[in-house]
């Protein structure tokens, strides 16, 4: 979430691209809800790819499988093998 926090030294803002989160398994009773969320247009999230994310060992391939809200100024956010 691209927002002004604690962690905030200044009044920018920036902008999340090109992450990868790989291999990342979650067990539990019940798969815990998370979201991306952009500021603005400009202050955006994109190319966030989620690979190999399992729970309970069932690869997840949607964002709604896993439980992720696709808020505001979110785009491709693709799920992958």
């Amino acid at each position: 979430m691209i927002r002004k926090n604690f962690y905030s030294q200044d009044d920018q803002r920036g902008t999340v691209r090109d992450v990868l989160f790989k291999n990342i398994s979650v067990t539990g009773s019940r798969m815990p809800e998370s979201w991306m969320r952009g500021l603005d247009a400009e202050h955006d999230v994109s190319g966030v790819s989620l690979v190999n994310l399992r729970f309970n060992g069932k690869r997840l391939q949607t964002a709604q499988d896993a439980h992720l809200r696709l808020e505001n100024h979110v785009d491709d956010v693709p799920f992958k093998e």
